[in-house]
């Protein structure tokens, strides 16, 4: 028997590197209820679905290139590889890579 898909669809980013740790918190949240639903098991569809949240023309040129990446890949290579190089894609083009250093700077200031 199938399982049915539980939980509201994580929130779309549109660029916003602010908003981006609290977009992927909220995938993995989604991906993590419906983990025993037929395909969210594998992470290239993991990253398929993910890209169907991002939207808007400051991620489209990205999610187009994630797209083609996916396309390419052979049903041997669909490993959890797939879905960690995503996260370090994504952290790398959309999420603060100077956090740390923010908070330390404002803590040197208090």
């Amino acid at each position: 028997m199938e399982e049915e898909e539980v939980a509201e669809e994580a929130e779309e980013v549109e660029g916003n590197r602010d908003d981006a740790d609290n977009f992927i918190s909220k995938v993995e949240e989604y991906l993590l209820l419906n983990d025993n639903v037929a395909g969210f098991n594998s992470p290239k569809k993991k990253v398929a679905l993910t890209l169907t949240f991002m939207q808007g023309p400051e991620v489209a040129k990205w999610t187009c290139g994630i797209r083609a990446w996916l396309l390419q890949l052979t049903l041997a290579q669909n490993t959890e590889d797939i879905w960690n190089e995503f996260l370090i894609e994504f952290e790398l083009c959309f999420q603060d890579t100077q956090a740390h250093q923010k908070v330390r700077s404002k803590l040197k200031v208090l």
